[in-house]
Formats: structure tokens, sequence, C-alpha cells
């Protein structure tokens, strides 16, 4: 699991890094960084409104 976490750990950046290079703006969604976050590849924030 922890192959597979870093394989996709680095599609994403090298994802970023291409899509920052041709100017496209890479903007987080919340349903990804959700999936995101169950798989170990980021930390999920939350945030109290108030």
């Amino acid at each position: 699991m922890d192959d597979l976490k870093d394989r996709i750990r680095e599609f994403l950046k090298e994802f970023k890094r291409i899509a920052v290079e041709r100017g496209i703006d890479v903007i987080p969604r919340r349903g990804n960084i959700d999936a995101l976050s169950e798989l170990g590849l980021t930390k999920k924030i939350v945030v109290m409104k108030y």
C-alpha cells in the first residue's frame, strides 16, 4: 500500500508541475482533499465556522 501511495503522490506532484508550467490553476476541491486524506496523502484540515 505504501508503494501505491508513493506512486500516487509522485503522479500528483508531476501533474501539478506540468499544470503550473502551462499556466493552469490547480484548485483543490473539498471532495478531492477528502479522498486524498483517506489515502493518507494529505492532511485534512477542519475549519470551524462560527
